[in-house]
């Protein structure tokens, strides 16, 4: 718990900082550069110790229903967030917004501070983790990622989402921008559509734990695919804001059903390393999105950028059904636990 609140106001501080050099030092790339690695490093290990206490927290008969309420909670942010963003960008300007993002973060951080929960395996383990080093821990992580094919398929499901998250919302925004030259309040509430449709797929979500997760993940990952297809086909906003709803709820409840599995199948002793080469590895994929997401629109356009995306996600979606044997049902996946041990 300590490891997640330092890191996350640590990242409520490189907001911050990011906000003080655009307000005092202009664009000061290679600065910016540098403060948004910090962020997303901050942000990434912050994600790994706080999703690595879910299993202990909420037990792991319930690991299916405690995502779907993180999934919950994140979809409130991504309801109001975008809009609430794009009126801040259009009204006081990119550094102001960040000073607020960055209170925000740092007040609901230190709010948290206050939490805790006991969890007496992890405390024994402890003074044992101290003694190896991180290298170690990130290479054992890697080690049984790779060993057991229905975490290999998992892990790469979670670096297609992280990819494609990053990657269709940052051609969106240019396809938004630039192409359509929307206004920031429209652009703004086509991203807040993602919100809704990720509280509609918060309440189908029970009707995917019967279904074997390779399927599952196969048919949400369609589902992205027809949400950007949507989006690639209109130039109206509300059309667009339908796609992304269609879109982000899909790969909502992807994360909620990759997240149960991943921590289903890994024991209490490795989760933490697991996790920590899990997330490393999405956020490899998630910079390499971003990078994607900058050079095809300005190689080609936004609209392009989309339909490559589409096409990508496609393919992987079909894909999938050659890894079908691997899967089990999403509520059963205590028995792949206890298989793996």
């Amino acid at each position: 718990m300590k490891t997640a609140v330092i890191f996350r106001l640590l990242y409520g501080v490189g907001l911050f900082l990011l906000a003080v050099v655009l307000t005092v030092g202009g664009l000061n790339i290679t600065l910016m550069t540098g403060l948004l690695v910090f962020v997303s490093v901050c942000g990434m290990v912050a994600s790994t110790a706080f999703n690595a206490m879910i299993p202990q927290v909420a037990g792991r008969s319930k690991l299916l229903q405690a995502n779907t309420y993180l999934e919950g909670a994140e979809s409130i942010a991504t309801l109001i967030g975008p809009a609430i963003g794009g009126y801040l960008l259009g009204s006081v300007g990119v550094s102001t917004a960040l000073f607020i993002a960055s209170g925000v973060s740092i007040i609901s951080t230190i709010c948290a501070m206050n939490l805790t929960f006991d969890d007496h395996h992890s405390h024994c383990q402890a003074t044992a983790t101290k003694k190896a080093s991180f290298w170690r821990h990130s290479l054992e992580g890697f080690n049984y990622l790779r060993k057991y094919p229905q975490q290999v398929i998992n892990t790469l499901i979670y670096c297609v989402l992280e990819f494609s998250t990053v990657y269709i919302e940052m051609s969106l925004l240019f396809y938004t921008t630039v192409n359509l030259n929307l206004s920031e309040n429209s652009v703004g509430i086509i991203f807040s559509s993602a919100g809704i449709g990720t509280i509609v797929s918060l309440l189908m979500v029970n009707f995917f734990k019967h279904i074997n997760w390779v399927k599952a993940l196969m048919i949400l990952l369609a589902g992205a695919t027809l949400g950007t297809a949507i989006m690639i086909m209109s130039d109206n906003h509300y059309m667009i804001g339908l796609g992304m709803a269609i879109f982000d709820g899909s790969l909502a409840m992807g994360y909620i059903i990759q997240s149960t599995i991943h921590q289903g199948l890994s024991p209490d002793n490795i989760l933490a390393r697991a996790g920590s080469a899990y997330y490393l590895i999405g956020g490899l994929f998630s910079m390499i999105g971003t990078a994607a997401a900058g050079l095809l629109p300005d190689l080609f356009n936004g609209h392009i950028a989309l339909m490559i995306g589409s096409v990508v996600l496609g393919i992987i979606a079909c894909a999938m059904y050659l890894f079908r044997d691997y899967g089990q049902p999403v509520d059963e996946i205590d028995l792949i636990v206890l298989e793996e041990k």
